[in-house]
């Protein structure tokens, strides 16, 4: 038995590799470009991913090319359940589209690794036939004690104990029903270097090595560096855009090319995404940074728009966030302006390019954007928000052009910044409103007086903004002390209505948070406090703090 024969007996049902290659019609010359988006599904999917997917899909488009879509799902034991699913639905949201992938049924299909075996068993027939793989029946107990013998982490020379087995002692094990994996059979000389060229660092130098590396695992699924070989030749990809930890095994990549005839991919090895913690810059990790995946984004009051801002200024940082929601068109934008260097997220990066965004909407799609996230994320609490919808889109035009734009640094603002539209404050949080009055340095007996005179003065039903100022001016002339200082005197006068409408020490003009929350709505208010402020149980809360 020769090696033919052996490959034959191994994989009898596996087509040769020539007749499996002649299935692929060669992509046409006019699409000089094809990328692929590669996730795998061991773990959640933070910002850095859809960065790099964002470019993927974002280079292919402006040299009128293909973006794909494959789905990385080989390694069974640390698989994520609905991981696929989340991956899809997540570049869906997100519009991170592919022209080819899991949905759609093409040529160069399937898009799915697990659903690829029998191209990989086909590589790897012939690999054997050629001599450039074997089968490795060794335990891990046997390697272990190898490594602790010999004092080597790897599998080579006289450490691979398969590698020289003869043919007939490779069939006697697999007749005995021996797990085995597959292995590729090192011909390197070791010390040489190997070399490419990467679009972003340049060229890039490797030192070769004699690693006889799994190809294929013992479940007869492929590990990560033969499977993304064997997928990028068979389905056209002209450039491998990802992140630079996928260098870790560029070389191994490299060296089964070199086995195979395979002409390299361009590489574009994007710098990391990192995270600065008090003046510390890190990368991020898909364990310790579970904030960053998408879902949780969501739940920060972050919608898919947004999140694509965060993605937009990641990509081209120099731009900025204009026009609210305004992303850019996947080819539209030339890839030579990108930032392929790596980004590091600051901690005010999210409500910074989020307040960006949201305060340079119009009210009306504010309002239609907001309504859109609440019905996915809070949808019980869309009626009681629609009610108010009129208030909502006043508040949002005067607070950002306020001083209290920051407050609209997320889609929850509606219940931070907007939250007094829905409750009382001196219903929902009486403790916080006495905290308020006390910090404001307010005397019960004055915040009586002034709120009395609110109701007298009819101060609810005021017309516009000029029937407002001239009722506030007669309402402080009571104040005993309106004549030493007029401008104390006001801000005080505000300060208790303010407080005693909105739960808040700072809001923007306040006629017009008066006209948000409404004129039946004001009195009732103003007519609550009195009654509270009146009750023992309110008097024993209260420090009374004297005027200096």
């Amino acid at each position: 038995m020769n090696s033919i024969d052996l490959s034959e007996y191994m994989f009898p049902n596996i087509p040769r590799l020539e007749n499996v290659k002649s299935v692929f019609i060669q992509r046409s010359t006019s699409t000089s470009v094809v990328t692929r988006t590669a996730p795998n599904t061991s773990g959640f999917f933070h910002l850095g991913f859809f960065y790099t997917a964002m470019i993927n899909l974002c280079f292919a488009k402006f040299h009128n090319g293909l973006h794909l879509l494959r789905i990385d799902d080989t390694d069974k034991k640390s698989e994520v359940p609905y991981a696929q699913q989340t991956i899809i639905e997540s570049l869906e949201k997100l519009g991170i589209n592919w022209d080819e992938g899991p949905k759609t049924i093409d040529a160069y299909g399937p898009y799915i690794q697990s659903e690829r075996k029998i191209f990989y068993h086909t590589v790897i027939k012939y690999m054997i036939e050629c001599g450039r793989a074997y089968p490795c029946f060794c335990t891990e107990e046997t390697l272990h004690n190898r490594r602790a013998l010999h004092g080597s982490t790897g599998y080579n020379g006289k450490n691979a104990i398969c590698r020289h087995l003869s043919i007939q002692g490779v069939v006697e094990k697999i007749k005995l029903g021996l797990p085995y994996v597959i292995r590729f059979k090192s011909e390197e000389a070791i010390g040489n270097e190997l070399k490419v060229y990467d679009l972003v660092k340049g060229i890039i130098s490797f030192t070769r090595d004699n690693e006889d590396v799994i190809l294929l695992k013992s479940d007869g699924l492929p590990t990560y560096h033969f499977a993304v070989v064997v997928d990028d030749w068979l389905m056209g990809i002209t450039h491998v855009i990802r992140s630079e930890a996928g260098l870790s095994s560029a070389h191994i990549e490299l060296r089964l090319m070199e086995c195979l005839g395979i002409t390299p991919p361009s590489y574009m090895h994007l710098g990391s995404i990192k995270i600065s913690e008090n003046g510390i810059s890190r990368k991020i990790s898909r364990k310790r940074d579970q904030s960053f995946e998408l879902d949780k984004l969501f739940e920060s009051g972050y919608d898919a728009d947004i999140i694509r801002c965060f993605l937009m200024t990641m990509i081209k940082p120099a731009t900025g966030v204009k026009g609210g929601f305004n992303i850019f068109i996947p080819g539209n934008e030339d890839p030579t302006t990108f930032n392929v260097k790596g980004f590091t997220i600051t901690s005010n990066f999210f409500e910074s390019v989020s307040n960006q965004a949201i305060t340079s909407l119009e009210p009306d799609l504010f309002y239609f954007r907001l309504m859109a996230f609440i019905n996915e994320q809070k949808p019980t609490e869309i009626e009681k928000v629609k009610i108010f919808g009129d208030a909502i889109k006043l508040l949002f035009q005067v607070y950002k052009n306020s001083g209290c734009k920051s407050e609209l640094n997320n889609l929850f603002c509606y219940k931070t910044a907007f939250d007094y539209l829905f409750d009382n404050p001196m219903q929902s949080n009486l403790s916080h409103c006495t905290k308020l009055l006390i910090a404001e340095n307010i005397v019960l007996a004055d915040a009586l007086r002034r709120l009395r005179g609110f109701i007298d003065a009819k101060l609810a039903y005021c017309n516009d903004k000029h029937e407002w100022s001239d009722k506030i001016e007669q309402i402080l002339k009571t104040e005993p002390y309106f004549c030493r200082d007029k401008r104390q005197a006001t801000r005080e006068l505000l300060q208790t209505y303010r407080i005693f409408l909105t739960g808040k020490a700072a809001t923007p003009d306040l006629y017009y948070v008066f006209m948000a929350i409404g004129k039946e709505e004001i009195e009732s208010r103003i007519k609550y406090a009195i009654a509270t402020l009146e009750t023992k149980a309110f008097e024993l809360q209260v420090q009374h703090v004297s005027r200096p």
